[in-house]
C-alpha cells in the first residue's frame, strides 16, 4: 500500500477532520487520540497537540457523524484498512479477482474481521 503523505500545510486540515469525527460522541476517546497522534507523526512528521487545533466550521454539514457508534466504527474501519496488504485505491483493477471468494481475498489481503 502506498501512503500519500500530506505537506506541512495540508496536515492541519486532515487533523482537524479527524478531530471532528473523534469528538462527535462528546469527547475524544483515548484510543482515538493515540491513533490520531500516531497518524500525524508517521504521515506528516508533526506532533501537534490535538486539543490545540482550531475547531472546524462544520455545523449541520455532517450531523450523521454525531450519531451514537459512528465515530468508533469509522476509526475501526481506518484501523482495519491500514492493516491490509493490498491497496484498493488508485490503479486497482477488480476483474482478476471477481471469481475468487470474499473469504479467500480477506485472508490474502489481511482484511481483519470487524
Amino acid at each position: 500500500m502506498k501512503l500519500i503523505k500530506p505537506t506541512a500545510e495540508q496536515a492541519p486540515y486532515g487533523l482537524r477532520a479527524l478531530k471532528m469525527v473523534a469528538e462527535a460522541p462528546g469527547s475524544i476517546h483515548p484510543s482515538a487520540r493515540k491513533l490520531i497522534m500516531a497518524a500525524q507523526e508517521h504521515l506528516a512528521g508533526t506532533r501537534t497537540e490535538i486539543d490545540d487545533l482550531p475547531p472546524g466550521n462544520f455545523a449541520g454539514k455532517y450531523d450523521s457523524i454525531g450519531q451514537p457508534g459512528i465515530a468508533p466504527r469509522l476509526f475501526r474501519a481506518i484501523e482495519r484498512g491500514s492493516m491490509m496488504t493490498r491497496d484498493l485505491s488508485a490503479g486497482f483493477v477488480v476483474w482478476p479477482y471477481v471469481e475468487r471468494t470474499l473469504d479467500d481475498l480477506r485472508r490474502e489481503w489481511n482484511v481483519v474481521p470487524e
